[in-house]
């Protein structure tokens, strides 16, 4: 080969090696490995710090990682120098804040991308024709591929396959811009026609490709359009070609999840099948508490063991460990609960929620409380009270003090089991008898009872401070039960709800997050609460309140969550006004809007208790 001919391959080599780390960082987050993501990202920036996708996907690979926190102030240090750098910023910090359309930055070096970044943003939120709008004068791939979206969320399916053609005739190496061709339904003629041209092109280049990157893009549009056969050949091919194998096929959506589960839930010794971590404790999970529901609990067992050997986290561990408690095998359920102690403290690096502070101690405090609970049915009381002394220091919620009341009392401290019965009353648990039984001084247990509540609320400072925009601090009270829940409002994505429109109802409101392992193992037994008793007819409404910082997280984990059956929102605000401290929490009102149940945390047996207690609401 001619010096000229080396120097021109050293040319094409360096013009791909930045889109190359992006392609195998996007297939990195599919397989849900987003250190490998990240690190891709990095060896783009060395090549071309000016890379705004690359950019992007670093941020989209420390947000997978959980380290959202770490985000801002490595971008704002980018930001400050490179003008796209200031465009992705802008676009996470609005994306994350909510910030109107509008006041999204402009950079005089980055007007183009500007432009994109709000027509991505405008998708998101449902405003398709503000998109259409930014990308008017679209010519690069990635404003093309926006501009073929909106222009199909619109029903312009004739300017949507004229947009395709185009993708297609000026940009070849780029198929993955006609992604937004391949979802939904069936579509027009035009947009059929446009789908059968875009693939006869990525097949034909499947065949020729001699550069990964094509391979990657090709492969993508191929997963989403359902080629199974085109797509396992474009995997073969990036494989002989030394790279790593990416997915080959389309990651599985939560109606298919939903819809797999069910099957193999009907099915005799059901097979989970292979998948990324999610999918297999996503279907794994519901396969699992359906079989638990049905009496199958043998194979219930059988299925929750083969899920943590496939993709083990803390909120799987725990909720075999409540299904051994329930049958009777504390021995065994006490050795989950230690397994998941480990993963809530020591986390596998692919379990994406591990850097966040409240996650981590909402899930080793749950991990803790199950230890607990299996040491006391076992009658250890001194290791239970330990166990249940850590879990409440590390999550405070009212069944831990529950359970550290009834370890202390079991060992003759009774002073300090009337103090944690005070504590768990007033995080909601109904305990009256007890702090009654436990009482030892002279004067009205109840008034103790409320003065030792309040010194630990002064102590532990579980009051959540106000912040700008929250109600006035006189309407910031925890709901009591007895007493009317105040009132209140909320958009859903069912659309408005409020204390009138559900007054002759039993409403149930459960706080969660996306971060909170507990939170994802009562969710689902919720939804399928929710569904059994809307067949029954019943005039329940099941609400689920996100309080997560951000909406684009609340978001995320509704996409990969089956929520079917349950009114679902999201406001911190409300969360705050309530003065819900520790998740889950969850208040079951009657129908006249009075609070009769307040629960904190979820341990074994609360759903089943949760649903008889709707039950007796709705009487006879």
């Amino acid at each position: 080969m001619t010096a000229a001919g080396s120097a021109l391959l050293l040319v094409i080599a360096s013009a791909w090696a930045s889109p190359l780390d992006v392609e195998r960082g996007l297939a990195a987050l599919e397989l849900e490995r987003p250190e490998a993501a990240r690190e891709h990202a990095v060896e783009a920036l060395r090549e071309d710090p000016g890379d705004w996708q690359a950019l992007r996907l670093y941020a989209l690979a420390m947000d997978a990682g959980g380290a959202t926190v770490l985000v801002a102030p490595e971008l704002d240090g980018v930001a400050a120098v490179n003008a796209k750098a200031g465009v992705v910023w802008d676009w996470y910090r609005i994306a994350e804040e909510g910030t109107p359309l509008e006041d999204l930055g402009e950079h005089p070096d980055a007007v183009d991308l500007a432009a994109f970044a709000l027509a991505s943003l405008a998708l998101d939120r449902g405003a398709p024709e503000v998109a259409l709008a930014a990308m008017q004068d679209a010519d690069e791939p990635h404003e093309l591929g926006l501009k073929l979206e909106a222009a199909l969320a619109l029903g312009q399916d004739r300017d949507a396959a004229v947009v395709a053609k185009s993708i297609l005739r000026d940009h070849p190496d780029h198929p993955d811009a006609t992604l937004s061709l391949f979802g939904g339904e069936a579509g027009s003629g035009a947009v059929r026609g446009a789908r059968r041209a875009v693939l006869k092109q990525v097949t034909a280049a499947v065949e020729e490709a001699e550069e990964p990157v094509v391979l990657y893009r090709a492969r993508r549009v191929l997963a989403r359009a359902g080629d199974k056969a085109g797509t396992v050949r474009a995997v073969e091919q990036l494989v002989r070609m030394g790279e790593s194998a990416p997915l080959d096929r389309a990651v599985w959506s939560v109606p298919m999840r939903r819809s797999m589960a069910r099957t193999l839930g009907m099915t005799r010794d059901p097979k989970i099948p292979s998948g990324t971590p999610s999918e297999v404790r996503d279907i794994g999970l519901s396969v699992a508490m359906a079989l638990r529901d049905m009496g199958r609990v043998q194979e219930s067992l059988a299925v929750f063991e083969a899920v943590r050997e496939a993709a083990d986290s803390t909120e799987i561990a725990l909720a075999h460990g409540e299904q051994l408690l329930r049958m009777g095998r504390a021995t065994e359920a006490l050795e989950v609960a230690e397994v998941a102690r480990r993963l809530a403290s020591e986390p596998s690096r692919q379990d994406v929620a591990r850097l966040s502070v409240r996650g981590w101690r909402a899930e080793l405090g749950a991990a803790w409380l199950l230890t607990a609970i299996a040491l006391a049915a076992g009658e250890r009381w001194d290791e239970a009270m330990e166990a249940a002394a850590a879990g409440a220091l590390v999550h405070p919620t009212a069944d831990a003090y529950v359970v550290l009341a009834q370890a202390q009392g079991a060992l003759g401290y009774r002073e300090a089991a009337f103090a944690s019965y005070a504590v768990a009353q007033s995080l909601g648990a109904q305990v009256s008898t007890s702090l009654a039984v436990s009482w030892w001084g002279v004067g009205d247990w109840e008034d103790a009872a409320i003065a030792i509540a309040d010194q630990w609320a002064h102590e532990t400072s579980v009051e959540i401070a106000p912040t700008d925009g929250a109600p006035p601090k006189q309407t910031r009270n925890r709901p009591r039960v007895g007493s009317a829940l105040p009132d209140w409002t909320l958009d859903t994505e069912q659309g408005p709800l409020d204390t009138e429109s559900t007054l002759g109802r039993v409403v149930v409101l459960a706080f969660w997050a996306s971060w909170c392992a507990p939170c994802r193992v009562e969710l689902p037994e919720l939804a399928r609460i929710a569904i059994q008793l809307e067949e029954e007819g019943a005039p329940v409404t099941l609400v689920a309140v996100s309080v997560d910082d951000r909406q684009r997280d609340y978001h995320r984990f509704q996409e990969r969550t089956d929520l079917e059956g349950l009114v679902v929102a999201w406001s911190p605000d409300m969360g705050r006004r309530f003065r819900v401290t520790s998740l889950p929490t969850t208040l079951i009102v009657d129908p006249a809007g009075v609070v009769r149940h307040y629960h904190q945390g979820y341990g074994p047996g609360a759903g089943r208790q949760i649903q008889e207690e709707i039950e007796a609401l709705l009487g006879p």
